[in-house]
């Protein structure tokens, strides 16, 4: 848990490190609010930092670890790494893969290779090498869950999407929201868009589906720019550990086994109120400070 959600943290505080980022600043743009790179950077550091050392503190509460104390962690490690020995002629053909596939997944677009494609391409070298046996591949039962069951829960947004229950929600929330001092606005949208992750499988289909409006309707009762479209950022990607399913990655993290589907859902909401601490409480201090309001 820790993992996933230093991962969720640290993937939204660089703003080339998920296309999340990339993807709500061009909206932003579309709207006339610029954030560069500098600027990103100086907004989220402190509650970033915060957040690193507070979240897992959290968790340590709500998922308490099993092993607490280690005497011997020096001796476990060096035991283990005699015990792999020198690099193998496998180990050196997995890293040379490796290479191919990052570097495709660069610089691939310019030859029409999408990122599937070399995805693909990797597993058929890792095979094709004897890297991993056909029965390994398709022994690996948590993968297999995860593509039919993200599957279904993909198709239960967009079949929202398609009944007008998202709609429904948006124009709800722009509706009741104006006239609204922007500081209330600002905090009932981030609820919103928080804890609307619940319905979603994907965040890309939810930062797509709420950021252009909400952040229009913030814009539109006098929120600050700059800190509105952050923010919305935010609670759109740290909100992916609500759940399981909340997006690949989580999935991913889930497949494994460690946590069981009741203490995830616990923890995901114990870990939201910590966020909303952050964020909006020490956040909009912060800021404050820097004056960007």
């Amino acid at each position: 848990m820790v993992g996933l959600h230093a991962n969720l943290m640290g993937g939204f505080f660089f703003l080339t490190s998920t296309e999340l980022n990339l993807l709500s600043v061009s909206m932003a743009a579309a709207l006339g609010v610029e954030i560069t790179l500098g600027l990103w950077f100086k907004i989220g550091i402190v509650p970033t930092i915060l957040g690193l050392i507070i979240i897992p503190l959290v968790l340590y509460f709500v998922c308490p670890p099993e092993v607490k104390h280690l005497d011997n962690v020096k001796e476990m490690c060096e035991e283990k790494l005699k015990e792999l020995g020198p690099v193998k002629k496998s180990e050196k053909i997995m890293i040379g893969i490796l290479i191919i596939a990052v570097a495709l997944w660069i610089f691939g677009s310019n030859f029409g290779l999408p990122a599937v494609i070399v995805a693909v391409l990797a597993l058929i070298l890792l095979m094709a090498t004897g890297i991993i046996g056909f029965k390994e591949f398709c022994g690996q039962e948590e993968v297999w869950d995860i593509f039919i069951w993200l599957g279904g829960f993909m198709m239960m947004s967009s079949q929202l999407n398609e009944l007008g229950v998202i709609p429904w929600i948006s124009s709800l929330v722009q509706k009741n929201i104006h006239g609204m001092p922007w500081m209330i606005g600002l905090i009932v949208v981030c609820l919103v868009m928080y804890y609307s992750h619940y319905l979603f499988a994907s965040n890309t289909v939810h930062i797509t589906t709420f950021y252009p409006a909400f952040l229009t309707v913030l814009l539109g009762i006098g929120a600050p720019p700059v800190i509105s479209a952050f923010l919305m950022t935010s609670m759109s990607v740290l909100s992916s550990g609500l759940t399981h399913y909340g997006s690949g990655q989580t999935a991913a993290y889930f497949g494994t086994g460690y946590v069981n589907q009741g203490k995830w859902w616990r923890a995901g909401f114990a870990v939201s109120l910590a966020h909303f601490a952050i964020w909006i409480g020490v956040g909009l201090l912060w800021w404050k400070i820097i004056g960007l309001y």
